[in-house]
């Protein structure tokens, strides 16, 4: 199934998606009603694929608003995503197994930690893998989604990939990465994990038609940090672009900044090697520099006519 990367992108716009052959069909039901997405499920009956689950939060305009809205994230982290993965395992396909279901997910939930084998600016043997015990726990959003991956772990037929500083370098959604960091003046600049969406999000339907299952580190390859992310931007796209790193980095554990291995993630779509967190930024970012450049061409032809 080959599906553009904006139809993914435009499916975080919806609370889940039904996908199936080469079509993606969106879904209004709420996630805390169970009888409407079952219904849904009916009605679309995703039997090839199934279903992609965008949905939650991370707070507006922060994550800091689920510390003052517990009740209200859980209902959506945690209920809701199982309302989906329930009704999922409920419906069953024509082969007699459960409709496949792909939770997004988060890999903010580990910390470095030098005394247990996992320091910053540790080789690749160091990187925290599925098995790992998730060791960060500072907020609300974190604690919860580690609930959530424990207590999905039983379903046999969902997928729950876990996303880290998710970078849309070609469009750059505002709430992205890399446009967050060129709101900013003053940028921190740890080496972490990120997942950059031009590179990885092509992949799930891919993963979806493989019935992949379990939890799935959805990165890429090595850690990046904020400062070489925006160093990358101004050569590559706006050398106007200023900022000031602040040198003080935060105490280890106090952050989710981790490096993540995804060996599981290239065994698992073994034809399309997982590029490096870099060179898919670089590759993303020569995108965006390309678009820019056909646009302002058509925008001066436009007023040249």
């Amino acid at each position: 199934m080959d599906v553009s990367l904006a139809c993914l992108l435009r499916m975080k716009l919806t609370l889940f998606v039904l996908s199936f052959g080469p079509l993606l069909c969106s879904s209004n039901a709420r996630l805390e009603d169970f009888p409407a997405i079952c219904a849904d499920l009916d009605k679309f009956a995703p039997i090839r694929c199934g279903v992609i689950c965008c949905a939650g939060t991370a707070g507006k305009p922060n994550i800091g608003w689920c510390e003052s809205h517990e009740p209200e994230t859980i209902q959506l982290n945690v209920v809701g995503q199982l309302n989906v993965a329930e009704a999922c395992r409920q419906h069953l396909r024509p082969d007699g197994r459960p409709t496949h279901c792909t939770i997004i997910g988060t890999g903010c939930i580990y910390a470095y930690d030098e005394e247990a084998g996992h320091p910053m600016g540790g080789p690749s043997a160091t990187a925290y893998d599925e098995a790992d015990v998730p060791n960060f726990v500072q907020n609300v959003y974190a604690r919860l989604r580690i609930s959530l991956e424990q207590l999905l772990r039983p379903f046999p037929n969902v997928l729950l990939l876990r996303v880290s500083y998710p970078i849309d370098c070609a469009n750059m959604h505002p709430r992205s990465l890399a446009a967050k960091l060129l709101r900013y003046s003053t940028i921190t600049s740890v080496p972490t994990s990120v997942t950059v969406m031009d590179d990885l999000w092509p992949r799930i339907p891919r993963l979806v038609e493989s019935d992949a299952t379990g939890v799935v580190n959805f990165n890429n390859a090595g850690t990046i940090t904020n400062e070489r992310i925006l160093q990358l931007y101004h050569d590559l796209v706006d050398s106007n672009i200023k900022w000031v790193v602040d040198e003080n980095i935060p105490d280890e554990g106090t952050k989710a900044f981790s490096h993540l291995s995804c060996a599981r993630l290239s065994k698992l779509d073994p034809l399309h090697p997982v590029l490096t967190a870099e060179d898919a930024v670089a590759r993303g970012f020569r995108t965006r520099a390309q678009r820019l450049t056909k646009h302002a061409a058509k925008v001066a032809s436009n007023e040249e006519a």
